[in-house]
This record gives C-alpha cells, structure tokens and sequence, in this order.
C-alpha cells in the first residue's frame, strides 16, 4: 500500500473513530454538541446548522455517510473560498476592481484588441460589469475604445501604452503565479486536478440546469 493510501486510510480510521466517540457522549441521540475538526485550521469548523438538523431527525448508517459526505462537501467549499481569497488578496495589491482586472487580463492573455462580448463570454461575467469596467479604464487612459475594421458597429478594447504598463506590473504577476503554482505539481497531479475540475463542473452544471426559476 502506497503511502498516500496509507495516510487516507489512518485518517479516515481516525474521523469514524472521533466521529464515534462524540457521539456517544452527546446529548439528544448523540447529536447535540456533535462537532467536527480537522488538524488543518483551514478545515476547522462545526458542522452547519443544515448538517445539524439532518442529525437530529434521524440516526442511522445512512445518516453518518450522510454526515460524512457533508463535512467533505464543507472541506471542500473551504479550500475553495481560500482560493478565492487569496486571489483577492492578490488584486487588491493592485486596487483594481474584479471587473477591470477581467478587461486587462483578457486583452493581455490575448494580445489583441478584443470586444466586451469576448470578454464577457471569456469569464461568464455579465455585460454590465464589464461595460462600468470598460468606461472606467477609459476614463483613467488605460484602454482605448475604437471601432473593428470588419464591422464598424462593433467596438474593439485596446491598450494604450499607459495600459500595456498596468499590465505588465499586474496581470503579468498574477499570470506568472498562478502558472508557477500549477507547475509545481507533478503531472500526473496536474491531469488528476484538470480530470476532476472539468467533471465536477459538469456535473454541476447539469445540476443547476434542474433548478426553475421564479417565473419558470
């Protein structure tokens, strides 16, 4: 058995085993004081409010697998709201707005005019954050809006030279960071992280595709 295995093993062993012990010396069915912890501060946390009512309800094998398929869900949200705020820490750093920081990314990553169209559809963002974005970055001389040779009702996005400076002082940075980050991963790392996100996505999307609107 690989070490890897090994240690997933020892923990899993060691969550039923806590999870276990908790229980039995709680309150109402075992469940009143239930809290979950990691050794990792990035995982610390109690078991939500929703995760405690479904324990009160019921007691049961279904209902531990239930739990622990909760607490790996809010594991999970962690490390993704810690992703997002390291991200936002990092932009911060340069006082641009999520919105502008999408328009200069996407016409460096590019490295060609581009329309508010293309960006939106670049980052699923909506055309009105990227349109304040735009008339704001043209109004501080970053960006240039001029027409597109093959159809002059559209508008192309470019750098001036003030721009392609903000660029390189930011975007290239946090470019170059996030590369450097992905790199360090060993490749069969990489392939697992890109197999797993891309299928995650799917499935969420043909999860959310269930949900009706308000006026559906």
């Amino acid at each position: 058995m690989s070490a890897y295995c090994l240690l997933n093993s020892l923990s899993l062993f060691l969550s039923l085993a806590s999870f276990f012990l908790t229980a039995a010396t709680s309150k109402h069915n075992g469940f009143e004081n239930v809290k979950t912890y990691s050794n990792d501060p990035l995982f610390a946390h109690k078991i939500s409010p929703f995760s405690e009512c479904l324990i009160a309800m019921s007691w049961n094998a279904d209902s531990f697998f239930s739990i622990y398929f909760l607490e790996k869900y809010e594991q999970y949200q962690a490390i993704r709201r810690k992703t997002d705020d390291e991200w936002n820490v990092a932009v911060n750093r340069f006082g641009m707005a999520k919105g502008q920081l999408m328009i200069i990314w996407t016409l460096y990553d590019f490295g060609r005019p581009c329309t508010q169209k293309e960006i939106c559809d670049d980052w699923y963002e909506n055309k009105q954050t990227i349109n304040s974005a735009t008339k704001k970055l043209v109004e501080e001389g970053y960006i240039d809006i001029s027409p597109s040779p093959e159809n002059s009702r559209e508008k192309l996005l470019v750098f001036t030279e003030k721009g392609k400076f903000l660029a390189m002082r930011t975007v290239r940075k946090l470019i170059e960071a996030e590369r450097n980050a992905f790199n360090a991963l060993s490749e069969d790392e990489q392939n697992e992280a890109i197999r797993i996100t891309q299928k995650y996505n799917e499935i969420l999307k043909n999860e959310f595709s269930k949900i009706k609107g308000e006026n559906e």
